[in-house]
């Protein structure tokens, strides 16, 4: 069923380069962007030049997918792209063609839609503690819980953190 949507439909492919923005925080998305290859960063900026990045995302992800569903479709991060890579840009007529002639696409979506609003509640609850010390200990505890050992590896920089922590 994809094989006949792609010899149908061919969406074109963007490269970009690190650090590239692939799309700025407010503007109107229309269009589903899928990672083929490389990362991208989500980030929200404030007024006074404050980010906080929310998350990195990785090939083969879309980005935002719940958003070009949703009624205001002004994507809420910037995107940026964390290492060269190559994104296709998928209409939104196109995502809903295909989600009404595959079913396991379709499931594909809602699960991925899912699992960012799980990921957002839980990165709200963690945002919510007041001091850099009660966000290192959530940290933590929530690490520890989620590679389930008493021994932590933590993959990011230092910088990576600060963002994560939004400090």
């Amino acid at each position: 069923i994809l094989e006949v949507w792609l010899r149908s439909f061919v969406p074109p492919v963007r490269n970009y380069a690190k650090g590239t923005i692939v799309a700025f925080q407010g503007q109107e998305y229309r269009e589903l962007l899928f990672i083929l290859s490389g990362q991208v960063d989500a980030e929200i900026q404030d007024y006074g030049g404050k980010t906080l990045k929310v998350e990195t995302l990785a090939a083969p992800e879309p980005i935002a997918a719940a958003i070009l569903f949703a009624p205001e479709k002004a994507l809420p991060v910037t995107i940026t792209a964390a290492t060269d890579g190559k994104i296709i840009a998928v209409p939104r007529e196109q995502v809903l063609r295909l989600c009404r002639i595959s079913e396991d696409f379709l499931l594909s979506m809602l699960t991925d839609m899912g699992t960012k609003i799980a990921f957002l509640a839980q990165k709200l609850r963690f945002l919510q503690f007041g001091t850099i010390k009660r966000k290192i200990a959530g940290f933590l505890l929530e690490e520890m819980s989620r590679q389930r050992s008493a021994v932590l590896t933590v993959p990011q920089t230092k910088e990576v953190l600060s963002e994560i922590f939004g400090v």
